[in-house]
This record gives C-alpha cells, structure tokens and sequence, in this order.
C-alpha cells in the first residue's frame, strides 16, 4: 500500500532520531571500531615523514637543505617523478643522467647536482638557487632567465650554454667553462666568483648589480602561455622577437584605443599614433610594440614595459617614463626633450642622435646603451649608470653628471663646458677623449 506524504515524512523522522541511539548501544564485538587510533597513527606518520623532508631555507647568515629537526641533508626523488611534477628541492640527483631533459619552470632549490649529466637540459625559468653543480656537464644547457642565486657550479661545463637572463648573484663560476655561453643580460655581484674579470663580463653582455638597485629580468615581463592567439615575444632560440605560435614574426593590429582602454599592447602596431599624446599609459604593457613616429608628447608611462619596443623618431617631448623598462629598446632619433627618464631601465637601448635636452635621467640603467651624436644639453644624469655606453660625439654642454659610473663608458668627441658637471677632472676628460667647448 503507497505511503502518504505525511506518513513517509513521519517514519524518516523516527528513524533519524532512533539512529544516535542504536549507534550508541553498539556492543564492541558488532565489530564498529573508533576510529580515533588510526587518525592518530596517520597524523604521526604524516608528521614523520613531513619532518624528515628536506628544504632550502636560511640557517643563519646561509642557505641550506635542513629538516624541521634542524639537520642537514638531501631528499630522495627519482628522476621519473622529476620529470613528472618538476620539484626537486634539496634532492640528491649527484651523477645522474638528466641530459635533454625538459625541467623549464622546475623547482630545484638547494639540490645536488654535483658531476650530474645535463647537456642541453632545459632549465628555462627554473629556480636553481643553491644548487650544488661542481664539475657537472651543462654543455648547451638552456638556463635563460633561471634562478641561480648561490649556486655553486665551479669547474662544470657550460660551452655553449644559454645563460641570458640568468640571476647569479653570489654564484661561483670558478673556473667554469663558459666558452660560446650566452650570457647577455645575465646579472651578477660583488659575491658572484667568475672565471673573468669584469670588464669581460661587461663586453659579454653581463650586468652586475649595485646596492639598492633591483633590475627586473627579462622573463618577469614576457607572458609565459605560450598558447597566446597573435603575436608575442617569444625566444626564436637567440633573441626574443614577435612571432606567432608557428614562429612567423609579425605585429597585432591592436587599435591605439583598445590599448588606451586595457593598456596592454604587447606586439602591437602603432606607426603614427597619436592618441598617446598626454595618455595615461602607467604600467601599460607596449614591449614589443611598433611606435615608429608616434605621438606621444606629455605621455604619463610611468612603470610601463617598453622591453624590445620599435620607436624611431618617437616625439616623447616631457612625457614620463620614470621606472620604465626600455631594454634593448630601438629608439633613435627621439624627440625626448624635458621628457622624465628618473629610474628608468635603458640597458643595451638604441638612442643614436636622440634628443634628450633638459630631460631627467638620473639613477636611470643606462649599460651599454648607444647614445652616439645624442644631444644631452643640460640633461640630469646624476648616478646615471653609463657603463660600456656609447656616448661617441655626444652633446653633454651643461649636463649634470655627477657620480655617474662611466666606466668603460666610449667619450670620444663627447663636447661638454664650463656648466658640465663630470665624475672626473677635466684631466681625465681630455685622456678620454671628449672635447671641451665654450659657452
């Protein structure tokens, strides 16, 4: 006979409430079991085996692989798991045979990696801070833009390797074999032990770090999906260019307003563009873009990633580009009069006959750029770095340069006068090749 709604409703109200009882009146031999011992043994299992884990942290004034119980030592991970998940902090990988591997984006921290196989392993963006990695074989290993703070990879094999981008603050190269390495942009300190001397890292693209400056690497302002529809930048296996997913390379036609609107215009055409005059392009993304001609006089792009960008002739007249990034960017012939450059990144930029009259480029990195015939009357280039910059025929009449590093910097025929203010005496000036005009 069918229950009605009122009876059906009323027999699984008694039910619930009849169940707490018959549970609590469970003899122990029905064969129900608390389960509060198991739970317990696996929390101690778990705490066990959470407490032998080693990881890379600080102890005291260094880095280390301890346990939570404070002694040091290494994880044991195979390789296979490795490959699949790409964590390997503090494991103990000395010898092993990882050659060709893919660990991009791979957490290594602290691991040992001493006489290990790695040739032509790629180690793009991973975190390699610590590592152990004596003696260990990375011939055309591809460690762009790694982490490789404190690592020790003394007397190991880099022929060939690409190292572009790569952090080795405190890292000992002694005696590493670096011949044919990449390592443009690469970045390291007065801690770093290279098997050259500075001046030789500086010819080969290297950028040492000074106190109180934090230069941001190249991967931190290139998306890394790498399934993005269009153009990007992407690494063609030398250099970053804008290609599509096929390798093409090419521009977006991202209208001028859509870039206004979201301030992303990565790879983007821009020729002739004049709605960025007295924009607000603030950490707007343009790295890439093509601004040959543009207008963008009054600009505030404060913070913005201008990395690898196309702008010729660009009239920037008392714009704001303070903390931008223009690495490597191609400006010549710039209209950057009175334009604010404070902080800015211009390392390796292309700024020949540029205009910089009465423009702020002071603390700006200025490391390799090429300045040659580029008009700095009465530019603000206090504690500018200018190391290994071309100023070749430079105007530098009433420009202030005081505590300006230019070591290594080119000077011939850069003219300067009696309102030049100079990190050096006029003695030095003339040995160096520059010119003294009057007033």
């Amino acid at each position: 006979m069918p229950f009605s709604a009122p009876t059906l409703i009323a027999a699984l109200t008694l039910s619930i409430i009849a169940f707490p009882a018959a549970h609590a009146a469970l003899p122990l031999s029905s064969g129900f079991k608390s389960p509060a011992r198991p739970v317990r043994t696996a929390l101690r299992d778990f705490n066990k085996k959470r407490d032998a884990i080693f990881r890379y942290e600080r102890a005291g004034e260094h880095f280390a692989c301890r346990n939570a119980a404070g002694e040091a030592g290494f994880n044991t991970v195979s390789i296979l798991d490795l490959l699949q998940s790409r964590k390997g902090e503090c494991a103990d990988l000395a010898g092993a045979n990882l050659s060709g591997a893919d660990l991009n984006g791979s957490n290594l921290r602290g691991a040992n990696l001493t006489g290990a196989y790695l040739r032509g392993t790629i180690f793009f963006n991973a975190d390699l801070s610590g590592v152990r990695a004596r003696s260990a074989a990375l011939s055309r290993a591809n460690l762009r833009s790694a982490a490789l703070t404190g690592a020790n990879l003394s007397g190991s094999d880099l022929r060939g390797a690409v190292l572009y981008d790569t952090d080795l603050s405190a890292a000992s190269l002694e005696s590493a074999n670096l011949n044919a390495a990449d390592l443009r942009r690469a970045r390291y300190d007065d801690a770093t032990v290279l098997p050259f001397d500075d001046q030789t890292a500086a010819k080969r693209g290297m950028i040492k770090r000074k106190a109180g400056r934090n230069r941001r690497s190249v991967a931190s302002l290139i998306s890394a999906d790498d399934k993005i529809s269009g153009f990007k930048l992407r690494w063609n296996g030398a250099e970053y260019r804008c290609m599509d997913q096929a390798g093409n390379p090419g521009l977006n036609s991202t209208a001028g307003e859509h870039v206004l609107k979201t301030k992303k215009g990565s790879c983007s055409d821009q020729q002739g563009a004049f709605m960025f005059r007295g924009a607000d392009l603030t950490d707007a993304d343009l790295s890439g873009a093509d601004l040959t001609r543009a207008d963008a006089r009054v600009a505030d792009m404060r913070g913005a990633n201008m990395l690898l960008m196309q702008a010729p002739q660009l009239n920037a007249e008392e714009a704001d580009f303070s903390g931008a990034f223009l690495f490597v960017a191609a400006m010549p012939e710039a209209n950057l009069r009175r334009a604010k450059l404070f902080g800015a990144d211009l390392s390796g930029a292309d700024l020949k006959i540029a205009d910089f009259t009465g423009a702020d480029l002071s603390v700006a990195d200025m490391i390799g750029t090429r300045m040659p015939q580029a008009v700095l009357f009465n530019a603000n280039l206090k504690e500018a770095d200018l190391r290994w910059a071309d100023l070749t025929g430079a105007d530098l009449r009433g420009a202030n340069l005081q505590n300006a590093d230019l070591e290594g910097t080119v000077l011939d025929n850069a003219q300067y006068d009696a309102k030049t203010i100079l990190p050096f005496a006029s003695t030095e000036a003339v040995r160096r090749g520059m010119i003294q005009v009057e007033k």
